[in-house]
């Protein structure tokens, strides 16, 4: 009766963390997003005067600071749904979708962080009508970085996350994973004439397909593509699979224009973008949040390195810090939103007081 008794739970045992497992997986995405409406956030669109629109995700309480979001390149505004609650206690929440991604204007005549940020500048003037704290991450931090240099007087604080300065160089991104698995990806992709699909393109190129036995792969990117066929407009959601390879899906499945990213490998996003002349100009209190760094195959599979984030610190105001996270995971605000949230809002209590005058490195695990 016992032995009974203990088979029956542990059954049970499997049966619940298989369903556990799988909720996860079915909900990690879509769950965030609609914790974020239903809180009140709305989705919006404005229109400027040539034309091009910008979406954007408004949270309620305009009382408070605004914050606005920038993702990072080939997401969209939900890619922050995780810690936008949170955030929200503190701020009202501007999380933005900027052009060729998610449902703003898609036009290559704006794919340079110089025509974004000038764009930028005429919405924070005309619709929030108030300074803000940017917070970008990775070619979010980009766009970010030249706003806060060229208007300051729009600008109260500036929030750094993984951006890469230096490394997207000439000379320099020929050796980062960036360029040889998206930035060429997208040029390649864009001028051949044999596959008309990117997905399908970049899944047999994808620099992860090694990690896995051959019959594994293909099985998962034949559901990717099934998945993608059936439902064009949601990010892939393979639940078999956990959050964190999923993600490498999901993340190349977003509406993305391939233009954009190879406005990065022809250099043309960075017209007018001397990137230490635009950091030595920033006045806004800053804070640079860096994942690890990571080599493999010769290829610095990170934002930048450690040596080259040194040198964004030598460019930012002497009050700058720099707040390393004990990630490799690029996207930090989504596999570490607790210590994201808490490293913004410690920057917004921070920045009330008078900070002594020096660079600050922090360790946060």
């Amino acid at each position: 009766m016992k032995r009974k008794i203990g088979c029956l739970l542990v059954m049970g045992l499997i049966v619940w963390l298989g369903v556990s497992y799988y909720q996860e997986n079915a909900t990690y995405i879509q769950e965030p997003v609609e914790k974020v409406r239903s809180l009140g956030f709305v989705e919006k669109q404005v229109s400027l005067p040539d034309g091009s629109k910008l979406n954007y995700c408004q949270g309620p309480d305009s009382a408070k600071p605004t914050l606005l979001l920038l993702h990072g390149q080939g997401m969209n505004w939900t890619d922050y749904a995780k810690v936008m609650p949170d955030l929200s206690q503190h701020y009202q929440i501007i999380a933005l979708d900027y052009y060729g991604h998610g449902k703003s204007s898609w036009n290559p005549d704006k794919y340079t962080a110089k025509a974004i940020s000038a764009d930028l500048v005429y919405f924070v003037k005309h619709y929030l009508k108030k300074p803000v704290i940017i917070a970008g991450h990775s070619s979010g931090g980009l766009i970010a970085a030249y706003f806060a240099a060229k208007n300051p007087d729009w600008v109260s604080g500036l929030i750094l996350e993984d951006t890469p300065f230096f490394s997207t160089e000439e000379g320099k991104k020929e050796h980062t994973f960036a360029y040889q698995y998206d930035f060429k990806m997208y040029h390649d992709f864009l001028n051949q004439s044999q596959e008309k699909d990117y997905l399908a393109y970049s899944l047999k190129r994808s620099y992860f397909k090694d990690w896995f036995p051959e019959w594994l792969w293909q099985k998962m990117v034949k559901d990717a593509l099934a998945y993608k066929k059936q439902h064009p407009q949601r990010p892939i959601q393979l639940t078999y699979l956990p959050p964190a390879i999923n993600r490498m899906f999901e993340a190349v499945s977003y509406p993305f224009d391939y233009a954009f990213g190879e406005a990065f490998y022809n250099q043309s996003w960075f017209e007018d973008y001397n990137q230490r002349q635009i950091l030595s100009s920033i006045k806004a209190k800053t804070v640079f949040i860096k994942a690890k760094s990571k080599y493999e195959k010769g290829l610095l599979l990170g934002a930048l390195s450690d040596k080259q984030a040194q040198e964004v610190m030598e460019c930012l105001p002497q009050d700058a810090s720099l707040i390393q996270v004990n990630t490799q995971d690029h996207d930090i605000h989504w596999t570490k939103p607790n210590q994201y949230v808490q490293i913004i809002k410690d920057f917004y209590s921070s920045k009330l007081k008078n900070n002594e005058k020096a660079t600050k490195v922090m360790n946060v695990s």
